[in-house]
C-alpha cells in the first residue's frame, strides 16, 4: 500500500508539472505576482489614518469642456481605520469609528472608500479583477519588468463610490 502511495504522489507530480509547462509564461508570472500579493496583503495590520481629499468640481454651463476648468469644492478630513478586511469612518480626532461609508462625512458631492487595503485586496486577493498581458517594458535596467492591464467589472467590487 505504502508504495501506491508513493506512486501516486510521483504521478501528481509528474501531472502538475506537465500542466505547468503547458501554461504560457505569462500566466505562470501572474499567478506567481497574485500568490505574492495575497502573501503580503494577508500581512496588512489594523491601522488608522487622517485622510484628507480635495475635491473639486466644473461647471459646465455652455462651455467645452476643453474650456472647462476645475474649481475647488471642498476639503474633507476623515479617520479611516482598516481591521479586519473592512474600512471605517470617523470625525478627526475621534476614537469611535462608526460609518463604513465616508458618504455620511459630506453634504454633497461624490466620494469614495476602499482607496486603501481594499482595492488591494479587490485586485489581487479576491478573483473579481481580470488581467491582460501587455509586454515587457523598460522599467528596469535589466529589461524584467513586464506589464499588466486589470480591470474589474462595475458593481463586483467591495468599493463604493457614493454622492449626496
Amino acid at each position: 500500500m505504502r508504495r501506491f502511495w508513493k506512486f501516486a504522489a510521483a504521478f501528481l507530480a509528474i501531472a502538475c508539472g506537465a500542466a505547468a509547462q503547458d501554461l504560457a509564461p505569462q500566466v505562470l508570472l501572474l499567478a506567481r505576482i497574485r500568490s505574492h500579493m495575497r502573501d503580503e496583503i494577508s500581512r496588512v495590520t489594523n491601522y488608522t489614518c487622517l485622510e484628507t481629499t480635495a475635491r473639486f468640481h466644473s461647471e459646465h454651463g455652455g462651455r467645452s469642456k476643453a474650456q472647462s476648468k476645475m474649481q475647488p469644492l471642498d476639503t474633507v478630513r476623515l479617520e479611516v481605520a482598516y481591521t479586519n478586511h473592512r474600512e471605517w469612518y470617523g470625525s478627526p480626532g475621534d476614537r469611535n469609528f462608526s460609518e463604513d461609508s465616508p458618504v455620511a462625512f459630506v453634504g454633497s458631492g461624490m466620494i469614495g472608500n476602499g482607496f486603501f487595503a481594499i482595492t488591494l485586496n479587490n485586485i489581487f486577493v479576491s478573483d473579481l479583477a481580470t488581467f491582460t498581458y501587455r509586454g515587457r517594458t523598460l522599467g528596469r535596467p535589466d529589461g524584467m519588468a513586464v506589464r499588466f492591464s486589470s480591470g474589474s467589472p462595475v458593481g463586483r467590487t467591495n468599493g463604493f463610490l457614493g454622492w449626496r
